[in-house]
């Protein structure tokens, strides 16, 4: 489940499609609702945290959270609601990083599981994409590792990867992210 249907979410959802996952989008605004269903997505028009998103969400094949609004309440307001549901490891946000100790932002990041690193927010991963920027999935192998990715891709910014077994890894913040051989990888890469 994406919270947000706008061009980062849209990019992230197609690839984790393309990648063989069940994705769902849900928006409020109809252009990014609407961009997402002409890219072959699904989605639910409304918001992800409201009575008639309980009554009408098909939620078969989802297990996971990515709340990737620009909205950082909404992402918020959104893992506090689906927690429950997926579960603490299931669930993921996009960095706020206009926190302070003492703010609320501070003491939900140690429950969070943060998307990409704490410095990448909606803000800088739109204008990546902005910037000629596209995501793209690579495979790895025995002689094309991922120190070979990250010397011939610098600049590319790592989203999550699946291993030989089909299983999907997030790259979350504080937390190990180590591709290898048989993984297919998938990251924001930088124009250029």
């Amino acid at each position: 489940l994406i919270i947000g249907a706008n061009p980062v979410a849209r990019a992230i959802g197609k690839a984790l499609n393309d990648s063989g996952f069940s994705v769902l989008l849900t928006d409020t605004f109809w252009e990014y609702v609407s961009a997402a269903r002409h890219a072959g997505l699904k989605t639910f028009f409304g918001s992800a945290v409201s009575d008639e998103a309980d009554r009408q969400l098909d939620m078969v094949g989802i297990g996971q959270l990515l709340a990737l609004s620009p909205q950082p309440d909404l992402n918020r307001l959104a893992i506090l609601r689906y927690r429950p549901e997926f579960g603490r490891a299931s669930v993921y946000r996009l960095s706020a990083m206009k926190a302070t100790k003492n703010s609320a932002e501070g003491h939900v990041r140690g429950e969070d599981r943060t998307l990409f690193g704490d410095e990448e927010t909606y803000a800088r991963l739109a204008e990546r994409l902005t910037s000629g920027g596209e995501v793209r999935i690579t495979k790895l192998t025995a002689e094309f590792r991922r120190k070979d990715f990250e010397s011939r891709n610098p600049n590319a910014l790592m989203l999550f990867g699946v291993d030989e077994r089909d299983r999907l890894h997030f790259a979350v913040a504080g937390s190990r992210f180590e591709p290898g051989p048989g993984w297919k990888v998938c990251a924001l890469h930088a124009k250029g």
